[in-house]
C-alpha cells in the first residue's frame, strides 16, 4: 500500500508567532501557529491558537489531527520543552526529541512574505474605531503640533512621567522628538527601563548591530501630507478631520518588541489624546520645566482634559 503524502520517520514541529495581528472583540493579538512538517519539507498541518488557549493542549490535538491525515512518524523533533512534555503524555507511542528546528525558519519567512503581499490599504478606521473618535484625536494632535513641544523640550531625553489613573497608566515615560527638525512627535513607554532599553537598541542599530528586541512603545507622529498613503489623505478629506498644516498629518503607531506594528485600540487613542492636551498646557510653564530638567527643581501638575471618552485627569511630572 502506498503511503500517504507526509509519511516519514521524523516530523518537525514548532510554534510560530505570526508576523501580523488580528482583532478579537476589539483587542489585537498575534496568532500563534502550531505547525507540523516532514523531512521533505511538506507541511502536514497548521493550527492557529488564541491567547486564552493552552498551547500544549492545542499542539497535542493538532498532532493527532495530522496523524489521522498521514501515517504517524516514529519521531517528533520540537524545540519547546513545554510542548514536548505534553506530547510525551498524549502520544506515548512516539519518540519526542527536544532540539532546534531550523527548517521552520523558511516556512516562517514564506508566511511573512505572503501576509505582506496581502495587506490592504491603510485606514484610521481599520480597528473599528468611530470617525468621531478619530476626529477628537486629530483635534488634540493639532493642538499639540501648534504648541511645538520640540522647540521647548531640550532633547528626547528630557522626559515627562505620566500617570492617568482612569486608564491604568502609572509613571509611564514620555519622550518628545523632533529637536533636530525631523520626525516630530511624542513616544510613550511603559516605564523608565523600557525607555533606556529603547535607547540602547537605537544605538545598536546606528552601528549596524541587530538588537534581539526593542521596547514596546506608543507614538504620535506628524508627517508631511505628501509622504502619507493616498488612501489616508482621502479618508482625512472625506471626514474633514482637523490638520494644522501640510507637515502636520498625525498618525498613531504601536510597535511591539519584534518591531511589528499592530492595530490600535480606542484606549490607546484616548491615552494619546489626553496626553497631547495636557502636554500642550504644561508647556506654557517653560521656565519651570527647564529648571526641572536642569535638576534645580521639579514640576508636577494634574490637568483635566476633555477627550472623546469624557474628561480625563492627566498627571505630568518632571524631576
Amino acid at each position: 500500500m502506498a503511503k500517504k503524502n507526509g509519511s516519514s520517520i521524523e516530523w518537525v514541529g514548532g510554534v510560530l508567532s505570526m508576523p501580523a495581528y488580528v482583532m478579537d472583540e476589539d483587542v489585537p493579538y498575534r496568532p500563534t501557529m502550531v505547525i507540523w512538517m516532514n523531512a521533505d519539507g511538506f507541511v502536514l498541518g497548521l493550527t492557529p491558537t488564541k491567547p486564552n488557549e493552552s498551547l500544549p493542549v492545542v499542539a497535542s490535538d493538532s498532532l493527532q489531527t495530522a496523524i489521522k491525515d498521514h501515517h504517524a512518524p516514529a519521531r517528533i523533533r520540537i524545540s519547546s520543552n513545554e510542548v514536548a512534555e505534553a506530547l510525551r503524555i498524549s502520544h506515548p507511542q512516539l519518540e519526542i526529541i527536544i532540539a532546534p528546528t531550523p527548517e521552520l525558519d523558511e516556512v516562517f519567512e514564506h508566511m511573512s512574505d505572503e501576509l505582506g503581499q496581502g495587506e490592504r490599504a491603510m485606514s484610521y478606521l481599520s480597528s473599528g474605531i468611530e470617525p468621531d473618535a478619530i476626529a477628537s484625536f486629530f483635534t488634540s494632535a493639532t493642538k499639540l503640533y501648534e504648541a511645538e513641544p520640540w522647540k521647548i523640550v531640550p532633547s528626547d531625553q528630557s522626559l515627562f512621567f505620566v500617570t492617568i489613573e482612569q486608564l491604568n497608566i502609572r509613571d509611564a515615560v514620555l519622550s518628545v522628538i523632533g529637536q533636530m527638525e525631523q520626525n516630530f512627535g511624542i513616544v510613550l513607554f511603559s516605564n523608565i527601563d523600557d525607555f533606556h532599553s529603547y535607547l540602547e537598541a537605537g544605538y545598536m542599530m546606528e552601528h549596524d548591530e541587530v538588537p534581539e528586541s526593542i521596547a514596546p512603545h506608543l507614538s504620535l507622529n506628524f508627517d508631511k501630507g505628501a509622504d502619507i498613503d493616498t488612501e489616508l489623505r482621502k479618508e482625512i478629506a472625506t471626514y474633514r478631520w482637523e490638520v494644522s498644516d501640510s507637515k502636520a498629518y498625525p498618525y498613531l503607531l504601536f510597535v511591539d518588541k519584534d518591531l511589528l506594528s499592530r492595530p490600535l485600540t480606542i484606549k490607546e487613542y484616548t491615552i494619546i489624546e489626553a496626553i497631547a492636551l495636557a502636554l500642550s498646557e504644561i508647556l506654557l510653564e517653560k521656565e519651570a520645566l527647564h529648571a526641572a530638567w536642569e535638576g534645580r527643581s521639579s514640576v508636577c501638575q494634574t490637568f483635566t482634559v476633555p477627550t472623546y471618552q469624557g474628561n480625563i485627569e492627566v498627571n505630568l511630572r518632571v524631576t
